[in-house]
């Protein structure tokens, strides 16, 4: 039984967002991983911290190549 709070509309926006929450986290590991970084570690983060890690990705500066011999 749904609380009085809940109808079926604000339901499936509910849903709407974790999904594009969920997808915003999916797409920060993989900028992660073309970036050089463990897109494991990546996922767990962006599943958790969606758009926020998302935009993170994106903007972190790509690691330094190591110097010429």
């Amino acid at each position: 039984m749904l609380s009085p709070f809940v109808n079926l509309n604000s339901s499936a926006l509910l849903l709407t967002l974790l999904t594009l929450h969920c997808v915003m986290g999916i797409l920060a590991a993989i900028v992660a991983q073309r970036k050089g970084k463990s897109f494991r570690q990546w996922l767990i983060w962006g599943l958790i911290g969606g758009t926020p890690t998302l935009l993170i990705a994106i903007f972190r500066p790509d690691p330094a190549p190591p110097p010429a011999k």
